[in-house]
């Protein structure tokens, strides 16, 4: 499992279990992210950040997607409280998956 955030050509940042996506010829073309959610960053009054994790593409019901390298700006390892939180919260599912 590699929990990563990704910051997309949107502006969006995403945080998923993120691999190399492999075309049939096995060259790398972009990224499979499971169970993929925006992050969404409010500062509290005391300085500090609340952080809101919204379905990235909430109208489907999969729950891993394709996306090719031109949609990526960059990607990265999560910190670690937002690892953390991400993990409490559907790192269930995750683990489920690799069964």
């Amino acid at each position: 499992m590699a929990v990563q955030v990704v910051k997309m050509v949107t502006g969006e940042q995403v945080i998923a279990d993120i691999v190399d996506m492999q075309d049939e010829k096995g060259k790398n073309v972009g990224f499979k992210l499971a169970y993929p959610y925006t992050l969404v960053m409010r500062q509290t009054e005391d300085m500090k950040f609340d952080i809101i994790y919204l379905a990235w593409m909430s109208a489907s019901s999969s729950v891993e997607f394709a996306v090719p390298y031109s949609s990526v700006i960059t990607i990265g390892d999560a910190a670690e409280e937002v690892k953390k939180e991400y993990l409490k919260q559907f790192g269930e599912f995750l683990t489920e998956g690799q069964n």
